[in-house]
């Protein structure tokens, strides 16, 4: 029989297991996106924990929840240290059973892969009595659930691999939870941002008003800021933003959450027109932006890592004189870059980068940070220097928003 609870909202809360998270080798994206697709069903999420590798200590933090709903993840591998079924069944004072039909997945699993399972495997195949086992087509480890009982809350225990969880989350977990709690939706809608700042953004909008029962957050990444309503009904979401995104109307990218890159195809789309890239600090970080939004084969034509000077002449038709007077770091050569990828290619748009990323490398005319990037639209052409701090991961981050934010801006102004 199903529980429902019209008048309060379901808490929840969300336990990752792993020395790895907690020493910081992995960074913990499970509990964040365990705790999104948990708001967007219309969960509250009161806490979150990171716990090692240990029975006990993950037993402790089991027992000691009060939210309507916990999710564990993490722990549920073939190896050692993989303790947490152990843990639920020490936190619930339950032994541990052989389930056949576990093994039978495990064993299915790896025939049709080819393969003979180790008897190491076979450790998924033993849980705590008093769980149910929910089938993870997309693995070996199983995902266990526990009803609520005796004041003991409804809980579920994924695997920590993030491509099982997050299927598991959506196809096996959350069903479970609507058929215990009415769940109104939590929708929210994004306005995205490019070109200003967080504290700027916010001096521009915090005079207009946000309805009550709505939320507001202001999301900043490197280049970017995301604002995020959050409610109940779409139509009230969407009359709140209206003033929001024309005061940002300079700056706004999309009204819809739609990426940088996403938006910058959908408008060579629209034109028939065809993008590359030429890139030399960023090592193709722009063509995987791009090439990671489904369907960018329609205007993605090529994209090309020229780092060596070499290369740039090879490849580009950089002249070897322009580059040994102005050097592979500057305007000259970024613009040349964009030039001669679009004429070899017969494209309509590129974008070509050059810098110093770092740690090394850098001088009193060009310091570390560095970058050149050029932009070409139809026979339009624009360069621009920066200077970005942060490690090389930062700058080299930072000058693709920056790349493809420029021509962003070429094709926005264009009619």
């Amino acid at each position: 029989m199903a529980v429902t609870r019209s008048n309060t909202k379901p808490t929840a809360s969300i336990l990752t297991i792993g020395d790895e998270i907690l020493n910081g080798r992995i960074v913990n994206s499970n509990a964040a996106e365990i705790a999104r697709l948990a708001g967007e069903a219309g969960l509250s999420v009161a806490r979150s924990l990171s716990l090692p590798d240990e029975r006990r200590v993950i037993a402790r933090a089991v027992k000691a929840c009060r939210e309507d709903v916990v999710f564990v993840t993490g722990g549920l591998g073939p190896t050692s240290d993989d303790l947490t079924a152990e843990a639920l069944g020490l936190a619930y004072g339950e032994k541990m059973v052989y389930h056949e039909p576990q093994a039978v997945r495990i064993r299915e699993f790896f025939r049709i892969r080819g393969r003979a399972p180790d008897e190491v495997n076979f450790r998924q195949a033993w849980i705590p009595g008093g769980f149910r086992v929910l089938e993870n087509d997309w693995g070996t480890a199983p995902c266990l659930a526990r009803k609520p009982k005796a004041g003991r809350p409804l809980l579920f225990a994924m695997p920590g691999v993030p491509r099982e969880m997050r299927p598991l989350m959506t196809e096996r977990v959350l069903p479970e939870i609507r058929s215990h709690f009415r769940l109104p939706p939590r929708l929210s809608l994004e306005l995205r941002t490019v070109g200003i700042g967080e504290s700027d953004l916010y001096a521009k909008v915090r005079s207009l008003p946000v309805p009550r029962g709505m939320s507001l957050a202001f999301l900043p990444s490197p280049g970017e800021v995301l604002v995020r309503f959050g409610g109940m009904d779409r139509s009230a979401l969407s009359r709140a933003s209206r003033p929001f995104a024309k005061k940002l109307s300079p700056h706004l990218v999309s009204s819809d959450g739609r990426s940088l890159e996403a938006v910058v195809l959908d408008r060579f789309s629209e034109k028939r027109w065809h993008l590359g890239t030429a890139e030399s600090c960023t090592g193709g970080l722009i063509a995987a932006r791009l090439t990671s939004v489904p369907g960018s084969s329609r205007v993605f034509d090529t994209g090309v890592v020229t780092y060596a000077n070499e290369s740039k002449t090879r490849w580009l038709g950089v002249s070897a004189s322009l580059l040994e007077r102005y050097g592979a770091v500057s305007g000259e050569t970024v613009l040349a870059m964009a030039r001669g990828l679009a004429k070899r290619r017969r494209l309509d748009g590129a974008i070509a980068v050059s810098g110093v990323a770092g740690p090394d490398g850098g001088s009193d005319e060009k310091p570390v940070g560095t970058v050149w990037i050029a932009s070409l639209l139809g026979k339009r052409l624009r360069t621009e220097k920066y200077l970005f701090h942060g490690d090389r991961q930062d700058i080299r981050l930072r000058a693709t928003q920056e790349g493809l934010r420029q021509l962003w801006e070429m094709l926005a102004a264009r009619p």
